[in-house]
């Protein structure tokens, strides 16, 4: 796409004629969100910005003093030639140099995979607003000292963990996967949680397993939790994590969903209610890792003791004599 694009940011005063029409057209012409519910009384206390192709305005967005943002809108014509992340990067650029801590946002639910790639992490279930599914987000804004590295590695992860610092980011591949789950069992002083459809084996390889026993055998109260809702590997008789469950006893537990549970694509491993690895669907190879206590790890925890108070046996692990 040829073009003069640029962004910029102002007031609601400067920018109100172009941001009100931009966005009347996407949300309430083309997703039929009610006129009254469009614009609120938080307009004025807003930064706003505008996307410009070649001076002409064909995108919007706001943000809070507070950080939350809201109301990004592209006209149909512009879409798909990625002038949305061009306008979220400058947001984001824009706040790291005031210092901000984080942004929040709350994103429809066909939008997620698009803030995911751009570093945000879910922080909520599914609810309702302005007759649309939306879910919670937000992104930790370390300083630009502090970035992580093309390539993680366990070392860099450790740094994080050990003193009790705040990060975020977008984990790419099997590869990277692999170091983000060895660095959180190994960071794991208590607890350890891990929700997925089912159990993937190549998970579960000889250095988490001796994790897994290190924190059973650490304290009497240490418990590592693992609920699936498909048992097929876990019948295997070769599977490593159930002959260590048989070892293990009481501190390590495996159940199954409820019936009435419906299976998602998702999956995560929590480490202390503190710590996660989220995987929006387990077949893309790509996740969200968060360390230091974020909101996405206590909507987790959060949802996994739920779904564990209502867990039931493996009933083909219990003819195994688990």
């Amino acid at each position: 796409m040829m073009a003069q694009v640029k962004v910029v940011a102002g007031t609601w005063s400067q920018y109100q004629k172009y941001c009100t029409a931009i966005r009347h057209q996407v949300f309430v012409q083309e997703q039929k969100v009610p006129p009254e519910l469009e614009l609120d009384a938080l307009d004025p206390h807003c930064e706003h910005y505008l996307l410009l192709v070649n001076q002409k305005p064909v995108g919007t967005a706001r943000i809070s003093k507070e950080g939350k943002l809201g109301r990004l809108a592209l006209l149909k014509p512009v879409r798909g030639h990625g002038l949305g992340r061009k306008l979220m990067q400058f947001i984001v650029a824009r706040a790291r140099q005031r210092g901000w801590p984080k942004i929040t946002l709350a994103a429809q639910t066909t939008s997620l995979g698009f803030y995911q790639q751009l570093g945000f992490g879910i922080a909520s279930e599914t609810y309702i607003d302005a007759g649309l599914p939306h879910q919670d987000m937000v992104m930790t804004l370390a300083a630009q000292d502090q970035q992580a590295p093309e390539q993680i590695s366990v070392a860099y992860l450790q740094t994080y963990l050990e003193q009790d610092r705040s990060g975020q980011w977008i984990v790419h591949g099997r590869q990277e996967m692999q170091i983000a789950w060895h660095a959180l069992t190994q960071a794991a002083k208590q607890k350890i949680k891990i929700y997925a459809p089912e159990l993937y084996l190549a998970w579960f390889d000889d250095e988490v397993m001796s994790q897994f026993t290190r924190v059973c055998r650490a304290h009497k109260y240490n418990q590592i939790q693992i609920l699936v809702s498909q048992t097929r590997s876990l019948t295997q008789r070769t599977n490593k994590l159930v002959r260590l469950q048989q070892r293990l006893s009481s501190g390590l537990q495996i159940q199954q969903t409820h019936p009435s549970y419906r299976p998602q694509r998702e999956a995560y491993l929590l480490v202390d209610d503190t710590h996660v690895l989220y995987l929006a669907d387990t077949d893309a190879h790509k996740a969200t890792l968060e360390i230091g206590r974020s909101r996405l790890a206590l909507a987790k925890a959060a949802e996994f003791k739920s779904y564990w108070e209502r867990a039931q046996q493996i009933k083909e692990l219990q003819k195994t004599g688990l």
